[in-house]
């Protein structure tokens, strides 16, 4: 109950300030009106549509079904709100992975709760690339709102591959959007994007948009799956790729932006201020919700930021929405019949709690597997975790989804050219094989998930 408390508190006075502004509604505003806008944002969702792990088949505190119960209360007390995401939706979990890669659906799942929710616009992130551009093409398609990108090109032009910006109008106000991303997808994803799509510079490609954008709308946004930065994970020096994380360095260049809504670090950031720009980051994973108040004045011609303001919601202890949940229920019993599904069975528990002492057959196993699906002369396998544990019997597709995100016995990594669907089992490996392959596609599995 403590933990619902300052969210009741921020939307019993969103209801207060809703009241004036409902009957500013009522009219048409006149030059020194006041009016409240809300623009609320989610990040690095990672396929967390609703609070269950598919992992260990245990409920968790977190999930786009419990943000849904903040966003329609806050949408219940204002009059003028707009909700963007901020990349890292495809990829992270095995909802995820099956209706992305083993049996697609007409309508993704994650796009499917995004126009249930009616998001006015999103960003793409680096994970979005994960599984390749067709498959990212079929998710997108069926979004009932933008997906927009100032710094993702088409290869060799200066087209962008989605619209840079959208704008909205919040009953009479303009609300522009600005999408943009990491390039680290140039590293990360260069399989997949090489020769296809071009990752430039955050900053330099938000300026040559931005006069464009600032005469289109009266408030301008920013949905970034970039961190608060400065920095990257690469050496951006010698790769030549830009920078990952940008959002301070944006600011720092573009004052004239009223919000930025960051991603990628898993971070919660409720308010930052930077160069008289507002910052906030709703963490990962459906944990939090980011909204930004802004206070307008009617001018003659538009409006002016009085005074702006941003906090973060965390999900725990909200209840779940039960409209979001009974959309998204097909969805979610197929993906619990999948990780349900036996893929494999050891006569023998594995382990590598000494594995980085002596010689265990788990590492063993690895380095076989690795030569023989590879045809490389020699492998080098490290014990990433002590943690990894393959108990005797059968091992589901839960288990091999629950390892892989560990770094334990059934990820296994290919080091020579190729593509994972081209594995072949290893002749003489022992019956506990089968976890480590990818589930193949198995035809007639029926769906009863919305088209």
């Amino acid at each position: 109950m403590k933990a619902l408390l300052p969210t009741i508190g921020v939307l019993a006075l969103a209801a207060v300030v809703a009241c004036a502004s409902n009957t500013l509604s009522q009219r048409s505003a006149q030059p020194g009106d006041h009016v409240d806008l809300v623009v609320m944002g989610t990040t690095d969702v990672h396929g967390r549509l609703v609070p269950w792990d598919y992992y260990t088949g245990q409920p968790e505190e977190r999930g786009l079904a419990k943000v849904a119960t903040l966003i329609d209360s806050i949408r219940a007390a204002n009059e003028r709100v707009a909700l963007v995401d901020s990349g890292d939706l495809l990829q992270g979990n095995p909802l995820d992975y099956y209706f992305g890669v083993v049996e697609p659906t007409e309508v993704h799942p994650v796009v499917y709760a995004m126009n249930h929710l009616e998001y006015d616009g999103s960003t793409v992130g680096n994970h979005e690339f994960n599984y390749g551009i067709e498959a990212l093409n079929r998710a997108l398609e069926d979004a009932g709102f933008p997906f927009v990108a100032a710094n993702v090109f088409v290869a060799g032009t200066d087209t962008t591959r989605w619209p840079p910006y959208t704008v909205v109008n919040k009953d009479g106000v303009l609300v522009g959007i600005l999408g943009l991303t990491t390039p680290g997808s140039t590293i990360w994803d260069r399989r997949h994007v090489e020769g296809e799509l071009e990752f430039r510079d955050i900053v330099e490609s938000a300026l040559r948009v931005w006069p464009e954008l600032e005469a289109a709308s009266d408030v301008q946004v920013v949905a970034i799956h970039s961190g608060m930065g400065p920095g990257s994970s690469y050496d951006a020096v010698a790769t030549g790729v830009p920078e990952e994380n940008a959002g301070q360095r944006l600011a720092q260049t573009i004052p004239g932006i009223d919000v930025i809504f960051l991603g990628h670090s898993h971070r919660d950031v409720p308010s930052e201020m930077v160069n008289g720009v507002l910052l906030t980051q709703a963490a990962k994973w459906g944990e939090a919700l980011a909204v930004a108040t802004l206070t307008l004045e009617k001018e003659e011609h538009g409006w002016r930021i009085v005074d702006k303001a941003s906090t973060t919601l965390s999900t725990e202890g909200v209840p779940s929405s039960a409209a979001f949940m009974a959309e998204l229920a097909p969805y979610h019993e197929s993906t619990v019949a999948y990780v349900a599904d036996t893929i494999g069975w050891t006569a023998e528990s594995w382990s590598t709690a000494r594995a980085r002492q002596i010689d265990t057959p788990a590492i063993d196993l690895i380095q076989r597997v690795q030569l023989e699906a590879t045809g490389a002369d020699l492998s080098a396998a490290s014990a990433f975790t002590t943690e990894a544990q393959i108990e005797k019997g059968a091992i589901t597709v839960a288990e091999r989804h629950h390892r892989r995100r560990r770094g334990g016995l059934v990820h296994i990594r290919q080091h020579a050219q190729g593509d994972r669907d081209h594995w072949r089992p290893a002749r003489g490996v022992p019956r506990v094989l089968g976890a480590l392959l990818p589930p193949r596609r198995r035809e007639g599995r029926q769906h009863r998930c919305r088209g």
